[in-house]
């Protein structure tokens, strides 16, 4: 089959890789897969694979009317059998072309909460099960419309790749950032956008209090800055920068230039902390992982309920409501004391991580079951006229967020998120 993937908001965060990996993983199966994605999107973790880009201008008000002529040229030239997207950026259009061509077509939700509109495209993937129970409860989609595939790691290059250059390039890191050799290190790998710079805050403030008990350890950040969230680079730099001054050494560090090459240093970790696909990658390299989500500290993978955690894709959503700053600080620092003082608990939790992962996660189960979908497809999984139709006329939402300047908009988002 030849396979399109659609992701109009490409970059080098989780969602991507995820696709990028689940392609991989069609390909070694026999498939041919290239992508279409933004004409402004970060391409770098799709080219790194080498898969074939065919990039489309937004226009006004995140609109890609051009993606519908994309799709129609590529089917001319016999080069799609299928449509996957990955984004609900330019779904409708992508649905809308896929309908006219009668060819299947599929959509994946990568995480987050379940969007504020749903194109009941069906059957809908999901990779994981806290999007099917909110969609069943408030949609139209019936039990068996809903596939939860959560597999997306390939754990065979990441392993491979750790054991091929990991060493010089963590040897390298150190010395970068003055990280002394044997100072273990607790690791956060994500983008500094205003979900997650809280908890990088949190993370680095428990780990300047280990230190100051007496623990050698170090706290290093990696990840890139999405267009609009600079201010919060600016808040992890002065709380960082306010650490290091105190303890008189460098113990808190934020990369964000080595965003892409990020899995490089998974090995480098003594412990991880993160949410979603970090935290399954540090799974995988036998970390103790530790989930601290936008609601604060959420649990140790393998200690807590792991099920309850996997049911919320390891985003620490379980929590109802935000922790107060202090009180997440509080716990997880208790935690990766208990983990730093007890190696028979880190090894446990490690051994009990990657064991999870290959029975889980591997990219490849995620291949075979998305090849019995994409042959199963038939006529009555398209959404109406009627309702592609109302999904791609321009909303009062769509139209607020063309109008309101970049910034403005950021800093009434980060005025929300505080104020939670």
């Amino acid at each position: 089959m030849k396979i399109l993937f659609v992701d109009m908001l490409a970059n080098i965060a989780g969602h991507t890789r995820t696709a990028t990996t689940i392609a991989q993983a069609l390909e070694r199966r026999g498939h041919k897969v290239s992508f279409v994605i933004a004409e402004d999107s970060r391409a770098d973790v799709i080219e790194a694979a080498q898969f074939p880009i065919y990039r489309v201008p937004v226009r006004w008000a995140g609109r890609y009317p051009d993606l519908e002529r994309v799709i129609s040229d590529l089917h001319a030239l016999g080069e799609v059998d299928v449509v996957h997207s990955f984004n609900t950026r330019g779904l409708p259009e992508t649905v809308k072309a896929a309908k006219a061509l009668r060819l299947p077509v599929f959509r994946t939700i990568c995480g987050g909460k379940t969007p504020h509109r749903v194109l009941e495209l069906k059957p809908l993937i999901s990779l994981s099960h806290e999007i099917k129970h909110d969609l069943l409860e408030r949609s139209s989609f019936r039990e068996d419309e809903i596939e939860v595939i959560p597999a997306r790691i390939d754990f065979r290059a990441l392993l491979r790749h750790a054991e091929e250059g990991s060493d010089a390039a963590q040897r390298r890191f150190r010395e970068k950032y003055g990280l002394p050799p044997t100072s273990k290190i607790v690791l956060r790998i994500a983008r500094l956008s205003t979900k997650y710079a809280k908890g990088v805050l949190q993370s680095a403030d428990a780990v300047a209090r280990l230190h100051k008990e007496g623990h050698d350890v170090r706290f290093v950040h990696i990840g890139f800055v999405p267009p609009g969230d600079e201010a919060n680079l600016e808040e992890v730099k002065a709380q960082f920068g306010a650490i290091n001054r105190a303890a008189l050494t460098t113990l808190a560090v934020s990369a964000q230039d080595e965003a892409l090459r990020a899995p490089d240093y998974l090995d480098m970790a003594d412990i991880v902390v993160g949410m979603g696909r970090t935290v399954f990658e540090g799974m995988l390299f036998k970390k103790p992982t530790v989930i601290v989500g936008k609601e604060g500290f959420a649990g140790l993978v393998g200690h807590d309920d792991t099920e309850k955690l996997a049911f919320y894709n390891f985003s620490g959503r379980h929590l109802k409501e935000a922790k107060p700053y202090e009180q997440s600080v509080t716990e997880l620092t208790s935690t990766l004391r208990e983990l730093l003082q007890d190696e028979a608990l880190r090894a446990r939790v490690g051994e009990f991580g990657r064991a999870y992962v290959l029975k889980n996660l591997d990219a490849n189960i995620a291949a075979e079951r998305y090849e019995a979908l994409y042959s199963s497809f038939v006529p009555e999984h398209y959404p109406s006229d009627e309702q592609l139709a109302t999904h791609l006329k321009l909303t009062p939402r769509r139209v607020a967020r063309a109008l309101i300047p970049g910034k403005v908009h950021h800093y009434l988002h980060k005025l929300r998120h505080y104020s939670s």
